[in-house]
């Protein structure tokens, strides 16, 4: 069971091409405060959807990880 997948895949898929620039940076936000609150399960999960074809979230994962690079930076790095 994939934790993330199951909180923000439609908001995810929708990112692109409907989300407004406000909903667009709750994402952003949601996704830092999940990654914060969940570390290790958060990194299990975006190492199990880095390759999915049909779901592009590590794009949007590193620019919300961007904003908390002291906590963050080494996954850049790995």
């Amino acid at each position: 069971m994939n934790h993330f997948l199951d909180k923000f895949d439609k908001r995810i898929r929708t990112f692109w091409d409907g989300s407004g620039e406000t909903e667009k940076k709750r994402l952003l936000d949601d996704i830092l405060q999940y990654a914060n609150s969940n570390s290790q399960t958060f990194k299990n999960d975006i190492t199990e959807i880095r390759f999915d074809k049909d779901l592009q979230p590590l794009p949007i994962i590193l620019e919300a990880l961007s904003k908390d690079t002291s906590n963050w930076g080494q996954l850049y790095v790995d």
